[in-house]
């Protein structure tokens, strides 16, 4: 049961029914309920997960605000951490370093027996699991009290919008709104909520799954494939991971908006960005900010030097790397992303007249250069080793020819300027209700009420281009549906 598929639909109309007729309470116990039913669709035994990690912390936050005492605390703080960090090392990474392990045996001539157990990876245990571990942090960082009621703590945990893909919630933002009654939003709250869930779809379903079957079957044999075709087919795993993460974001704000709470922005129109420090500022922002906070403060920020903040971020980015799959290719991308951002920090300083949101025409080269780095990154992403990375950017680099990968090719330029065509005209609507409300633009921030209520892509249009605008995206996504509903690509993460 996806964001994609008529259950979902089915699913999320019986909830609206029937939670609006109900007070705080029972509006966090049918969010609990419901999340339960939602997650236990992909598989009920991921429930005992869910439920092992809300009930530790839970425990753990109520017993940093009940001492003092440093070495306490500091246990409470190791037990949590250990518990998420174990369950997600065991079932995510176990057979990764094992294998690791064996294969660098195997180099030096020795051999390793390592026990290799299959498990199901559980869908959503890198976001809940963050999720928790924040909570945790901010409470120990006295940033934060500890909630006391298991209901409210387990719809924080558990809102079912979040679960399986995020954004990753920080409590200072979600806390306060599920542990108040939920109001019906407002008719401009629910037309931007609608457009938010239309948005993500069509993201989803028009650009992100109508690129997949191409650029699977060129990344299944990279080495028959012609320089060109590898080009497009790169280009298009680009386009598509953005269309189909940032999809699940706009349905998931949309969703809880319905619902009565904003969750942060987890893309801000990332392919619009001037530089590859901004798209990160703008790309995955629950996950970037995570690690900041969590990581990068530890080891000392920005704050340390020139070297020191260098190689900070290089960790950050080697283990955002790993956070996304347990395999050697997800590192060696995170650390060439991390590469990138040491280069411009040092040679290339944001300039002072350099708008934060606005665009001139002579950024656009900026823009480009930005997104093909992105690209050529976002091949270590896909390939299924380093070796057919390898293989892609021998063929690319050296114009090696190679079969060609059809008609569809044709839909990568197509579905490429769509999205950068979404991103404008998101940030226009964006700049407008900012200038319009007066108010502070903070990337990654939830919507305020006021907000939320101009969050729309008709804000300033008028009729007949609004008009024409929304039959667009609905035709579009007509024309794209059918068949089995694709899974979301950071399922697997």
């Amino acid at each position: 049961m996806t964001f994609n598929s008529l259950q979902f639909l089915a699913f999320f109309i019986a909830v609206l029914v029937v939670y609006y007729r109900l007070g705080r309470d029972g509006q966090n116990r049918l969010m609990v309920l419901a999340a339960a039913v939602f997650y236990g669709a992909f598989d009920w035994r991921f429930l005992f997960l869910l439920a092992a990690s809300t009930l530790v912390d839970y425990g753990v936050g109520r017993g940093l605000d009940a001492t003092d005492d440093i070495r306490r605390r500091r246990a409470l703080l190791a037990t949590s951490l250990t518990f998420q960090l174990g369950i997600l090392g065991f079932f995510k990474y176990f057979n990764f370093f094992t294998s690791s392990a064996a294969s660098a045996l195997h180099r030096f001539g020795l051999r390793g027996d390592f026990v290799t157990i299959h498990v199901l990876l559980p869908v959503g245990i890198s976001f809940y699991t963050f999720q928790t571990l924040a909570y945790v942090f901010a409470v120990y960082r006295r940033q934060w009290k500890a909630e006391r009621n298991l209901v409210v703590f387990a719809t924080f945990v558990s809102w079912f919008p979040t679960l399986l893909a995020g954004p990753i919630e920080r409590a200072p933002a979600l806390l306060p709104q599920i542990k108040r009654r939920r109001d019906p939003p407002s008719g401009r709250a629910v037309e931007s909520g609608l457009l938010l869930i239309l948005m993500g779809l069509v993201k989803k379903v028009v650009i992100a799954d109508a690129l997949a079957t191409y650029v699977d079957s060129v990344y299944a044999q990279p080495h028959t494939y012609g320089w060109a075709t590898l080009v497009l087919a790169s280009v298009g795993f680009a386009v598509e991971v953005y269309g189909d993460f940032a999809g699940y974001s706009d349905i998931a704000r949309g969703v809880s908006r319905l619902l009565g709470v904003e969750l942060m922005r987890n893309f801000e129109q990332p392919f619009l960005s001037r530089d590859i420090r901004e798209l990160w500022q703008r790309w995955h922002t629950s996950l970037a900010s995570w690690f900041v906070d969590f990581v990068g403060q530890p080891l000392g920020g920005a704050r340390q030097g020139r070297w020191r903040t260098a190689l900070n971020v290089m960790i950050i980015f080697a283990l955002i790397g790993l956070w996304h799959g347990p395999a050697w290719h997800f590192v060696v991308w995170g650390l060439f992303n991390g590469a990138l951002i040491v280069i411009w920090r040092a040679f290339f300083p944001v300039s002072k007249r350099r708008h934060p949101m606005k665009l001139r025409l002579g950024e656009i080269p900026a823009i480009a250069l930005t997104f093909v780095l992105f690209a050529a990154g976002a091949v270590f992403f896909r390939a299924a080793s380093i070796h057919d990375a390898g293989v892609v950017f021998e063929r690319i680099l050296l114009l090696r020819p190679g079969v060609w990968g059809g008609s569809s090719a044709a839909l990568v330029p197509i579905m490429l300027t769509f999205a950068v065509v979404l991103d404008l005209v998101e940030r226009r609507a964006r700049i407008r209700t900012i200038e319009t409300l007066r108010i502070r633009a903070r990337l990654g921030a939830e919507a305020s009420p006021a907000e939320a209520a101009h969050e729309t892509l008709f804000v300033g249009m008028g009729v007949l281009p609004a008009g024409a605008l929304l039959g667009l995206l609905s035709v579009a996504l007509i024309v794209f549906s059918g068949g089995k509903p694709v899974p979301f690509i950071y399922f697997h993460f």
